[in-house]
């Protein structure tokens, strides 16, 4: 991490992440610090409502707001600070899992190899910041290394259930329906529809005093969270395809309706399904993980930086495929996400300018001192038209065929 953010008066965290003191508890009392874990503070207030979904920005799900249940009665029991301590060891927790099991499942015991993939985990910037601002979004990566783990395995009905978990938690993650649509199994992609609308209305069905109609209410909170963020603003970080044009544009000093910029970006997306859905069966399970992955941080129209936890575990097994050599499948037919050289360059700028956390030095221009919290988003700026070049890439990778000979050929089971 760069000194440059002291320099400036910023805490280190703040350069790339949120203000410390985000004003949802009082750090004296609640935070560490001077630091106020806004993400874990702000659920607590609305989890003993009668409809979470009403009359509060919640975007949340049933399930994440059952958690946030459990540390809002610990909150009354436990002396201050004990039940964010609490959450905090729980998102350590969640990363160790899938690095134990990686350890003796996938390595083997090598220690070298575990520490690697440790370091690239615990020093990501996407996980950092989750740790800083107090999100849930750590609960994903457990889910999301078994889901793939078992999908590389061929186990595709352990990856159903570890896929509808996590549509439970957070709803963007059904996008991963996707994968089963491409081997044209039907009946798992049917099976995760049924079993992600059931356990979502026995979810709302618990607050039963405003069930069903806090469903509508959830899904309108859905809707208008792609408004969440100000359109063309560099902070919050917002990395959405989306945000990224009304930079441009604002930077420009051009004026196009927010309409247009949608259907445009609706049309891209929508280009994108059907290219996956149509052609992915010639690409590896690999790239296909990848590529669906990015579409939610690229396609919706919010997309805060911790989001990029959705890409954390895909990219990490590209690293376990670059160290891991796999007997089940002849070395000569293993290729990894990371041949051909526009692919390197998109993938490797991507995770330097997004993973890496530090502070890039030309926040020392003059122009920009004075821009407030402005100077985190500068940061992500360049990353931020990294990851969007690299979706378009991948996308015209599949249109063209050729994604074929980014990795090895896993299958899924019919």
């Amino acid at each position: 991490m760069s000194l440059l953010p002291s320099w400036l008066g910023y805490k280190s965290s703040e350069a790339i992440s949120y203000k410390v003191d985000d004003g949802w508890c009082d750090p004296k009392v609640k935070g560490i610090g001077k630091h106020c874990f806004g993400d874990f503070y702000y659920p607590l207030t609305m989890t003993n409502l009668q409809n979470p979904w009403a009359d509060t920005a919640n975007p949340g799900t049933p399930a994440t707001n059952s958690i946030y249940k459990v540390f809002a009665k610990l909150s009354e029991i436990l002396p201050d600070r004990v039940p964010l301590i609490l959450f905090l060891l729980l998102s350590l927790i969640c990363v160790s899992i899938p690095l134990i099991h990686m350890h003796s499942k996938i390595f083997h015991g090598s220690i070298f190899k575990t520490s690697i993939v440790s370091l690239v985990l615990f020093s990501s910037s996407p996980f950092l910041i989750s740790i800083d601002r107090g999100n849930n979004q750590f609960l994903a990566i457990p889910l999301m290394y078994f889901f793939i783990y078992n999908l590389r395995s061929g186990l595709e009905g352990k990856a159903l259930l570890y896929g509808v978990v996590l549509t439970l938690f957070k709803p963007q993650f059904v996008i991963f329906i996707l994968i089963f649509l491409v081997h044209r199994n039907w009946k798992r992609a049917a099976q995760w529809i049924v079993l992600s609308a059931t356990g979502y209305i026995l979810a709302f069905a618990l607050h039963y005093q405003s069930f069903p109609e806090n469903i509508f209410y959830w899904l309108n909170q859905i809707y208008r969270y792609s408004d969440y963020a100000e359109k063309g603003a560099i902070f919050p970080v917002n990395l959405s395809l989306s945000n990224l044009i009304e930079i441009v544009l604002k930077l420009s000093e051009i004026s196009i309706s927010d309409f247009l910029i949608r259907i445009f970006c609706y049309g891209i997306f929508f280009i994108a399904i059907g290219a996956i859905v149509k052609l992915g069966y010639k690409n590896s399970l690999d790239f296909n993980l990848f590529y669906i992955a990015m579409l939610p941080i690229v396609f919706v129209e919010t997309t805060f930086h911790y989001y990029l936890i959705l890409i954390l575990i895909p990219t990490c097994f590209i690293f376990i495929e670059a160290m891991n050599k796999d007997p089940k499948f002849d070395s000569s037919k293993r290729k990894i996400l990371t041949q051909g050289k526009i692919m390197r360059f998109l993938l490797g700028g991507m995770l330097v300018l997004t993973f890496i956390p530090w502070t890039l030095p030309y926040v020392l221009d003059e122009s920009l001192i004075g821009r407030g919290w402005s100077i985190i988003g500068i940061n992500w700026l360049p990353g931020q038209f990294f990851i969007n070049a690299l979706m378009f890439w991948l996308v015209w990778c599949c249109l063209r065929g050729d994604s074929k000979n980014y990795s090895h050929s896993y299958t899924i089971p019919k």
